[in-house]
Order: structure tokens, then C-alpha cells, then sequence
């Protein structure tokens, strides 16, 4: 069994940083050293015997040749950190090598009474002394390594006769080593100082990273529960909706409606949080696509005024709405939906006085803003409340007081129109919030279509509907429905199903609507039924999707079909309006 590696400390990789770069420059000393001892044999053959120049020459080059080795294993190895260590010795022992090899040239290449050879050596080897301090900064011992055996000598040579130019030169000499050295040491823990904040830069970053991808993932797997958990909530409310549609018709006595009114003010409690749940995943699944054009800002105030105007009067609040001629180039319906979430925020928060929306011009843009007298909001917490089910002051998460999502929906449609956000509040007096939208001339208003009466069901009288869905309950919930509404109704839990129970009761059975779950047994989905069916009879029989599903997959899937989506828990009015419109568009063949 192998050790395991000793742990890597900062100093450590310090260490071997400096030695990487130590054999990183080391060709430019092999080098520098190869070429020299060319130039200082050239300059010494006619006045040293061949053999002394000869064998050292030999002996430089064994020296080159041996350390260009070293550097080929080491490029070859790209040893760990913790290894790094006996290669930077060995680099170092291969420099010390090298400067004894240049203090033995002194010795054995400069005529005794010559001074100018020693000059010229003392020159040569200053050089390399030069490039081995710049070369070999990082490491400190490849420096020493070079330097001392290399200088020494010389230092020697120029004590040993001390006549005239020779006492000076080496006085200067020993004046410059030291001198050299300490610059040298200098440059040396720079560039170790350099190596440190790079690493601790590089490990803050990386923790940064990791860090990161934990947030990112524990926010995966939020979305994942809360599209999971919000998945099977919706199925037996949906189940619950329609069933209470469906119990309107029998109740008798005041009391039996009063009941079913509560029911159905929890039913939209629940149906409201089921819906912000849907936003957020929508928006977070890059599902929804703004369509911009030019609309007049009044009709956004209009709308905004009719949602509101009753909730304010019975709260005892004033409800005032500036009027403007403005238009936007904007997404009308997104626009709508961010204001809506604004002023329902503001009325939630006031206490008395009011609430004011309206206009400023910005040369081309046009700020919309919502001025409220509530509770305010201290500076610290002005970003927070954009987060999802924060809610200041509701620490007992009482449900009339919100559910703590429209703020962080307000955020995500101001991304996505690309619209600035702006909020200035003082705590106890109130808050301003705002968008700002870029500017559109005028246009002449469209004539308003005709809008379909969806309450009258003799539009359904001789139709069948065909239901799909791999829960009982929905079935047959969907079924009685249905069937009060005049419709003629086909359930079954798959396509498979659905498709014998058509062939056992023969072609006369054949839907003309299509009313499919999204998720269904066995990993099946209903885009898959529904085009097994029309496959089946060559039919582009009508359908809709219906889905509890707010995952960011499902949801780009379900809307790249083309298919006509709902979602669960599905209001009846708007299950109606849906199935009118399908039932006004007659099948064609596919083929």
C-alpha cells in the first residue's frame, strides 16, 4: 500500500514555484555557459597546451551535456510540489558543478604572468555570474550554487600577486560580490513574495469557485424541491378545483354557498402561491420571451387602476393614479405583471394615507413609479427584500401578509426587460419604487377585438373530449366536469389506453379535443401521446398540455412543442376558454 502524499502547505508550493522557475530559465545558463567556453578556449590555445584546454573543454560540455539531462527528466517527470524539492537540489548541485568548473578555468587557463588572460576570464565569468543571478533569482541555493565557486578563485588570482592593476581589480571585485549579492538577494524575495500572493490569490479564487458552485448547486437542488414539491401539491388542488366547480350547481341553502365561498377564498390563497411559485421557475427557466412594442403607458395605468382601486377603497386607502400620455417600447403583459406586484407590495405595507403611480419623463425614457406612505424600509435591508420569501416585519409568515415572492418576481421581469430598478425609502415613512423604459412615439390606438363570451356552453353540446391522465383522481374530477359542461368525455391513463378504448367502441369515438397531463407513467410524456394519437389517425386532432411541473427542462420542453399549456391547479373559467378555442379549430389530416 502506497503512502499518501504529505499535505501541500503555501510555503511549500512557494518552494517549488521558485525551483520551476529556476529550470524554467535554466537554458539560458546552459547556453550562456556552452558559447563562453568556446570564446575562452579560442582566446587560450596558443598559450596553453592542448591537453589542459582540451580536457576541461571536455569536462565543461560532459557538465552541460549532464544538466541538459536533468532539465529533459525534469520536463519529462512535472513533478508534484511536494517533490519538487530534491530536483531543486539537484538543479543547484548541477550550478555548483558548473561554477567550479569556470573557478578551475581560472586556475588552469590564465598564463601566470599574462594579466590580461586573467582580465579577460575575470570578465567572461562576471557575465555568467550576471545571467546565473538573473536566471536563477527564484532559487536561491542555484545561485550560491554558481556564484561562489566560480568567483572565488578569481578573488584568489587577483590577491595572490598583489602588483599594481591586480590589487585594484580585485579590491573592486571584492567590493562588487557583496554588493551583487545583495542585490541579487533583493530581486530573490521579490519574485518569492510575487510567487506567494499569486498562489494565495490563486487559492482564494479557487475557494471562491468552490464556494460558488456549492451556492449554485444548493440552488439547483432548491429549484429541484420546490419543482417537485410544488408537482405533487398541485395535483389534488387541481383535483379539488374542479370538484368544487362542479359542487356550485348542487348546493341548495345560503349556508351550503357561504361554505363553498371559504373553500374557494383558500382555493385562491393557494391557487396565488401556486402561480408566484410558477413565475419564479418560469422566469428562472428562461421559458418566457418578452414581445416589445409600442403601447400607450394609460393603458397600463388603466388596468392597474381597475385591479386595485377596490382593495384600496376597502383597506381605507387613496389610491391616485397621474395620468399620462406617454408610450413605451416594452412587453405590455410583463410590464403589467411587474406594476401589479409593485402596488399590490405597496398596499400590503400601508397603514394609512395612500398610494401614487405615475410618471417621469427621462429625455428618451420614462420612469414608472409607485410612491406609497406605509412602513418603509431601513437602508441594510433595501437589496434583501428582493430575495425570494423574505418579508420584513412577518415573522409569524401570516399569509395575508403575502407570501414573500413578488419583490423577488418584480427583480427577475426588470432583468428580463432589461429595465433599471430603482427603490428609495425612509423607514416610517415610505417607499418609491420604480422602472425605467425606453421612450416610443405616439401611435394611433387599434380598434379592441371582440372578446369571446366563454360562459356559454352550447358551444360544446355534440363534442368529445378525450382525457389523459395517469392519476384516478384527475380523471375522474376532469370527467365530472366536463360532462356537466355538455361535453362527451373519453378518460384514460396513457395514449396506449386511450387508443383501445377508441378501437372497442369503433371510429364514431374519435376526440375532437385532446386534454393531456404533461408527466406521465413509465417516463412518458404527454407531447408523446398526443402525437401517438394523431400519428394513430392521421389527424391533427386539437390538444393542450396540462402540467404541475415548474422545472426548468420540463417547462423549455412543454413550450417548445407548440402545444397550448395550462397549469395545474387550472382555474375552470380558463380550462373553458381553453377548450372553446380548440374546439373552434377543426382537425386536418396530417398526412
Amino acid at each position: 500500500m502506497n503512502p499518501a502524499p504529505p499535505s501541500l502547505t503555501l510555503e511549500t508550493a512557494v518552494e517549488a514555484e521558485a525551483i520551476r522557475q529556476n529550470f524554467a530559465n535554466m537554458p539560458a545558463a546552459l547556453y550562456s555557459s556552452a558559447i563562453a567556453a568556446l570564446f575562452v578556449t579560442f582566446a587560450v590555445a596558443k598559450v596553453v597546451p592542448a591537453a589542459i584546454w582540451g580536457s576541461w573543454l571536455f569536462a565543461m560540455y560532459a557538465q552541460v551535456g549532464v544538466r541538459w539531462l536533468l532539465l529533459r527528466a525534469y520536463r519529462r517527470k512535472q513533478p508534484a510540489p511536494f517533490e519538487h524539492r530534491r530536483w531543486g537540489l539537484a538543479g543547484a548541485a548541477g550550478a555548483a558543478l558548473s561554477g567550479l568548473m569556470w573557478g578551475i578555468a581560472a586556475l588552469v587557463l590564465v598564463p601566470a604572468q599574462q594579466p590580461e588572460y586573467l582580465f579577460f576570464m575575470t570578465m567572461v565569468v562576471a557575465v555568467l555570474a550576471t545571467t546565473a543571478g538573473v536566471a536563477s533569482a527564484s532559487y536561491w541555493p542555484a545561485l550560491f550554487g554558481f556564484y561562489v565557486p566560480a568567483m572565488l578563485p578569481l578573488l584568489y588570482l587577483m590577491f595572490s600577486q598583489p602588483e599594481g592593476l591586480r590589487l585594484l581589480t580585485g579590491a573592486m571585485l571584492a567590493i562588487y560580490l557583496p554588493i551583487f549579492l545583495a542585490f541579487v538577494w533583493r530581486i530573490h524575495r521579490s519574485l518569492v513574495q510575487s510567487i506567494r500572493l499569486h498562489l494565495e490569490k490563486a487559492a482564494l479564487a479557487e475557494q471562491l469557485a468552490q464556494r460558488t458552485a456549492t451556492a449554485e448547486n444548493a440552488t439547483r437542488e432548491k429549484s429541484r424541491f420546490l419543482a417537485a414539491a410544488s408537482h405533487d401539491l398541485r395535483q389534488p388542488v387541481h383535483v379539488l378545483a374542479l370538484f368544487v366547480e362542479s359542487l356550485k350547481n348542487e348546493l341548495q341553502t345560503t349556508e351550503q354557498h357561504r361554505l363553498l365561498g371559504r373553500i374557494e377564498e383558500s382555493m385562491a390563497a393557494m391557487d396565488g402561491l401556486f402561480h408566484a411559485l410558477l413565475d419564479i421557475s418560469r422566469l428562472d427557466a428562461g421559458t418566457v420571451t418578452p414581445t416589445v412594442r409600442a403601447f400607450p403607458v394609460q393603458q397600463l395605468l388603466d388596468r392597474i387602476t381597475l385591479a386595485f382601486a377596490g382593495q384600496a377603497q376597502a383597506a381605507g386607502l387613496r389610491l391616485a393614479v397621474v395620468p399620462s400620455t406617454a408610450w413605451i417600447d416594452s412587453d405590455p403583459a410583463l410590464c403589467e405583471q411587474l406594476l401589479h406586484n409593485l402596488v399590490s407590495n405597496a398596499l400590503r405595507y400601508t397603514r394609512s394615507g395612500g398610494v401614487v403611480i405615475g410618471c417621469r419623463h427621462r429625455g428618451q425614457q420614462i420612469d414608472i413609479e409607485v410612491w406609497d406612505t406605509g412602513i418603509g424600509i431601513a437602508a441594510p435591508n433595501q437589496q434583501e427584500i428582493f430575495e425570494e420569501f423574505v418579508q420584513l416585519g412577518n415573522a409569524e409568515r401570516d399569509r395575508s401578509k403575502g407570501l414573500g415572492l413578488g419583490l423577488a418576481i418584480v427583480r427577475r421581469l426588470a432583468d428580463l426587460l432589461h429595465a433599471p430598478l430603482m427603490l428609495s425609502s425612509t423607514e416610517g415613512r415610505g417607499s418609491r419604487f420604480g422602472i425605467r423604459l425606453p421612450r416610443a412615439p405616439a401611435q394611433a390606438m387599434p380598434g379592441a377585438p371582440p372578446t369571446p363570451s366563454n360562459s356559454d356552453m352550447s358551444a360544446f353540446k355534440n363534442h368529445r373530449v378525450a382525457v389523459i391522465d395517469d392519476e384516478a383522481g384527475v380523471r375522474d374530477a376532469m370527467t365530472d366536469l366536463l360532462q356537466r359542461w355538455g361535453l362527451r368525455v373519453i378518460a384514460a391513463a396513457s395514449a396506449a389506453e386511450l387508443l383501445a378504448t377508441i378501437d372497442a367502441a369503433g371510429h364514431d369515438a374519435l376526440p375532437d379535443a385532446i386534454l393531456c397531463d404533461y408527466r406521465l407513467r413509465d417516463g412518458h410524456s404527454g407531447i408523446d401521446a398526443i402525437r401517438l394519437i394523431r400519428e394513430e389517425f392521421n389527424r391533427d386532432i386539437p390538444a393542450l398540455l396540462i402540467t404541475a411541473d415548474t422545472g426548468r427542462e420540463r417547462l423549455q420542453e412543454a413550450l417548445a412543442s407548440g402545444l397550448p399549456l395550462l397549469h395545474k391547479p387550472v382555474q375552470p373559467r380558463l380550462l373553458r376558454s381553453a377548450l372553446a378555442a380548440l374546439l373552434r379549430s377543426p382537425p386536418a389530416a396530417s398526412g
